[in-house]
């Protein structure tokens, strides 16, 4: 019999100070490989090429994701500033209006034309005489 090493569990995060990663649960660690395997890997070379191909693709897509990632990471925090900015502007124009309401409510209102009010006469009444 071959002894196997037993794989430790992770430690659990600390509460405090350290972040926690985005999923609440931990990865297992992978079950050791079949000894059969094993065997098969040191005995045949086009196996064991194989599985390094496996294992160099595999690196190479986590590499195109991690960069991906770190491109839309980058999209968002623009997009969040852009949004902050936005809204900025969007306070300061609604409190511009409201000052401006304000200070048109202190304005007397535009006189009117002098001696228009004391004739009594409409817009319409302009011309009494198509009758």
């Amino acid at each position: 019999k071959i002894n196997r090493k037993k794989r430790s569990k992770p430690a659990p995060a600390a509460a405090s100070g350290e972040k926690k990663k985005k999923s609440s649960r931990p990865i297992p660690p992978p079950p050791p490989p079949p000894i059969k395997l094993v065997k098969l890997l040191q005995s045949n070379d086009s196996v064991r090429s194989y599985f390094e191909s496996l294992r160099e693709n595999l690196e190479y897509d986590v590499q195109v994701w991690k960069s991906r990632a770190r491109d839309y990471e980058q999209q968002n925090r623009e997009l969040q500033s852009q949004l902050g900015d936005l809204k900025q502007r969007l306070e300061n124009r609604s409190s511009t209006n409201d000052n401006v309401k304000q200070n048109n409510k202190k304005q007397p209102p535009p006189p009117q034309q002098p001696g228009t009010s004391d004739l009594g006469l409409t817009r319409d009444s302009g011309n009494e005489n198509d009758e």
